[in-house]
Formats: C-alpha cells, structure tokens, sequence
C-alpha cells in the first residue's frame, strides 16, 4: 500500500498489489523503497540499490505510458566493481560495468622455485543502461604451491576516471 495527498484533501491508501512483494535481500528492509509517486500517467520508485562490495546506491524507476526508464541518482553506482571467482580447478576475474571503460590486466604467477609466468591483456566494455556482469579473464589452477598477484586498471572511457585494484591469492 502507498499513501498520497492531494492539496485540499486528507491523505489516501491505495494498494498496487494485494500480495506481498519479497525484498530484494537479506540486508534489505521495507523503508530501503525510499518513496512511489504518481501523477499525470507517470509512475516513479526511488529505491536502494545493493553491488557485489556491498556499497548502497539511490536508484529511480520511471514509467510511463510510452516508455519504461531507470535513472541513477548517486554516481556511486557508476563503479567498475571487480571480482574474482575461485573454482575448483580454475580462477576467474569478472567485472560489473555499468560506464563505456576499457579494463586492462595483469597476473604475476610466482612458483616457490622463482619461476614467473606473467599474463597481460585488455577488453573495452561498452555502456550499460544497467550493471552487467561482464567475463575477464579465466586461468587454470597451477598444480605446483605459488603465489598470485593479480593488477588490474579501469579507465572510463567520457570521465577519464582510472581506477586500480590489486589482489593477492596464495594457492
């Protein structure tokens, strides 16, 4: 239910659905739908937002009769966030992107006996309406104890925004 207020009257509930909606996560509660409004066939949800660093974000919905729009608020969200997916035999880095950015990468496999494989490469992601999921990188576990320093660097491609992350794995 949402309530409203129209100038010269008292406030009114109306219900936009008799079931109950389910939250979005577990670490989310009913006052994180910040607000709803409705006016002139328009309809407009301001909500929080969860990305994989746990970092919260304010994000609107709007919708009208001739089109559906999602519109990002606080530039938070912009953010490149990386992630690394640890597998059975196998080590994955991912990025959600959201802004036009080209990644580059580096991995630094040092083995206990000093050898050193390096691995380079770079993709260009183009811009998203919303985050997305997108695929690096992908390298097989190594069989032999060594270590893995993993650099990777964002740069976006409007803003010039650069942004470096750094990731340790002892294997």
């Amino acid at each position: 239910a949402i309530s409203k207020y129209v100038l010269g009257n008292d406030f009114q509930s109306s219900f936009l659905n008799q079931n109950p909606i389910p939250l979005p996560g577990k670490n989310v509660f009913y006052g994180d739908y910040l607000d709803i409004d409705a006016q002139d066939g328009e309809v407009v949800t301001v909500y929080t937002s969860n990305n994989v660093n746990n970092e919260t974000s304010i994000e609107m919905s709007r919708i009208s009769n001739h089109s559906i729009c999602k519109e990002v608020i606080n530039a938070k969200t912009a953010f490149n966030n990386i992630a690394l997916l640890d597998e059975a035999d196998s080590l994955s880095l991912w990025i959600n992107t959201i802004s036009p950015s080209k990644v580059s990468y580096k991995i630094k496999v040092k083995y206990q006996d000093k050898k050193v494989k390096l691995y380079k490469g770079s993709s260009l992601y183009e811009a998203k309406n919303q985050p997305e999921d997108n695929f690096i990188v992908s390298l097989k576990k190594p069989k032999k104890a060594c270590i893995l320093k993993i650099k990777i660097i964002v740069r976006e491609k409007f803003c010039h925004k650069k942004q470096k992350y750094s990731v340790y794995k002892e294997m």
